[in-house]
């Protein structure tokens, strides 16, 4: 792994370093969960330095289910980060949730 806090010149992340990352998703997507691995590489690095993630990507339904049984309810979702209509081909689910009213935490 880099040592980005080291002098310039070994890896010091200064804002003037390139850094190349490489994304791989694992295929096929089981269910809702998609798997990654990015590749980190930079100048003077040792050897590459591999992420592995899982995200879960959730519909809206179960989106609703998970943040009630967590006490929340979803106040407005949108299908997009300019708060367009949620629809089935939008590429974001975008929630705002809030604790029922009258209910504390």
């Amino acid at each position: 792994m880099p040592d980005l806090a080291g002098p310039p010149g070994q890896g010091q992340c200064d804002g003037r370093a390139v850094v190349r990352c490489v994304c791989a998703v694992e295929t096929p997507v089981r269910g809702d969960l998609v798997s990654a691995t990015h590749t980190y590489t930079g100048a003077g690095w040792e050897r590459p330095l591999p992420s592995r993630s899982t995200l879960r990507f959730l519909g809206p339904d179960a989106l609703a289910g998970f943040l009630s049984e967590a006490g929340l309810a979803v106040a407005e979702q949108f299908g997009d980060w300019g708060s367009g209509p949620l629809t089935g081909t939008g590429p974001e689910i975008i929630t705002v949730a809030r604790r029922p009213r009258g209910e504390r935490g």
